[in-house]
């Protein structure tokens, strides 16, 4: 799982609305975004269908 982001001023590093304010933490975000769908496909996913395929077997 990614690990947090602390952001340390939270009220100044975006505008009022919602934009980013500093270039730094704003790839800090995307990359933690781009971490936590990794995260989704690599994981979660592959649980997910393999939990269908169980069920649909032991249905049928």
């Amino acid at each position: 799982m990614p690990g947090p982001v602390a952001v340390a001023g939270v009220q100044d590093a975006f505008a009022e609305d919602g934009t980013c304010q500093d270039p730094a933490l704003e790839k800090c975000l995307r990359g933690l975004a781009t971490h936590l769908l990794d995260y989704f496909h690599e994981n979660i996913c592959p649980r997910v269908a393999l939990e269908a395929m169980v069920r649909e077997k032991a249905a049928g």
